[in-house]
């Protein structure tokens, strides 16, 4: 999102319905998976807000160019 528009709730709401959405047209998914950069505190906090928990860190996964390495957080939602 552009931002300008960050912190209006757009990403919840669209979160949100594409949960909802599934949960209804899709009721043999059971489950959904993310992963996100451990810095990326601010899409930290909208998962956890939609419902995803932290389930896992996977060490330097990611290196980022200025010359650092950064932990992926592996994230899960149960439907069921």
């Amino acid at each position: 999102f552009h931002p300008d528009t960050q912190g209006q709730g757009v990403g919840r709401r669209l979160f949100a319905a594409f949960i909802a959405d599934i949960r209804r047209d899709l009721p043999r998914i059971l489950r959904l998976e993310l992963g996100c950069r451990e810095s990326n505190a601010r899409a930290i906090r909208l998962y956890h807000a939609v419902g995803f928990e932290t389930e896992g860190r996977l060490k330097n996964r990611v290196y980022d160019p200025e010359g650092f390495f950064e932990d992926d957080l592996f994230m899960g939602l149960m439907l069921s």
